[in-house]
């Protein structure tokens, strides 16, 4: 298919499958207008002139027709050479989820970090609401925190008891801890995307918590590539921020961390080894969630990018 005519094409592509122009790609989840009363809109793709000139670029020199699927993925996911996005307008009002607390087979939830404290700086207010309402939840670490500071404390073991004691506070079901090394994952990708799938179809999560594509830390990227892959079948994966996170990670699925954002700090506090470090000061992990917080019309709130959600997971 010739460029034009590809673009052409993707303009009368449903908005919601390429989940760009709404926060969720799931029809069924409610936004805050939509509760108001006003009317939904899919809002409509931009595409700036630097994307355009890639995408002609990119037409022209493979001497092969793009497919409309490489288009979505690569609008979806960046473009990884650049790590920039499509620009699209989002709605205003931002999707708050709310754990459904019917009675129904228990719902089980899976967060995956690099390193010890990286799942607790990222979502640990949203595991402990989540297991507040019944959910099933464990975690995966995939190394030891070697390197860098207090690298001594965690070959002897404290680090991963560090995290299991933040795991008790925010009342995990389990937490698993693997052996790559430290700052070298990308080094071992295949060994971690099959380490992270083998544990995705033993706890078949229904909603996976990782990292985000941007995370200027190469581990954490890493972590989510494999995720992302391991985690095709899973109906709900979400990215999580932490320190390293750029200012270019703009949350587009937020959850209530209000009730539980004391036991997030407490969680956090249980890293002893890491505490000198600026980004553990307890002011900056409040304000973090308050900013959140504001976004989503809460008092406080830890902020998620969906890649992929389902609402009958939530």
């Amino acid at each position: 298919m010739e460029f034009p005519a590809l673009l052409a094409r993707m303009r009368d592509v449903d908005q919601d499958a390429l989940l760009i122009g709404r926060p969720l790609a799931d029809r069924d989840v409610d936004m805050r207008n939509a509760a108001r009363g006003e009317a939904r809109h899919s809002s409509p793709l931009h595409l700036s002139p630097g994307h355009a000139s890639w995408l002609r670029a990119a037409a022209a020199g493979s001497g092969a027709s793009l497919t409309l699927g490489m288009i979505v993925s690569w609008l979806v996911l960046g473009h990884r050479a650049t790590r920039r996005t499509a620009v699209a307008t989002v709605p205003q009002a931002p999707i708050v989820v709310e754990p459904v607390t019917e009675v129904r087979p228990v719902r089980k939830v899976l967060a995956i970090g690099a390193h010890p404290d990286d799942i607790e700086f990222g979502c640990a207010a949203t595991l402990s609401r989540y297991k507040a309402a019944g959910y099933s939840t464990r975690a995966v670490v995939m190394t030891r925190g070697e390197t860098g500071r207090g690298a001594e404390r965690a070959r002897g073991g404290q680090r991963q008891n560090e995290a299991r004691d933040a795991a008790a506070i925010i009342k995990l079901d389990s937490v698993e801890f693997h052996k790559f090394p430290d700052g070298q994952l990308s080094a071992h990708n295949h060994a971690v995307r099959q380490t992270i799938e083998a544990e995705v179809q033993r706890l078949k999560p229904d909603i996976v918590l990782t990292h985000t594509p941007l995370d200027r830390h190469m581990d954490h990227r890493q972590v989510f590539e494999a995720s992302n892959e391991a985690c095709r079948h899973v109906p709900t994966l979400l990215c999580y921020e932490n320190p390293n996170t750029p200012a270019e990670f703009r949350p587009n699925v937020f959850i209530d961390a209000s009730p539980y954002i004391e036991q997030k700090l407490a969680a956090l506090g249980c890293h002893f080894s890491q505490s000198d470090k600026p980004y553990f000061s307890p002011d900056l992990i409040r304000s973090i969630a308050r900013v959140r917080g504001n976004q989503a019309q809460l008092r406080f709130a830890e902020g998620f990018f969906a890649i992929r959600v389902q609402s009958e997971a939530l």
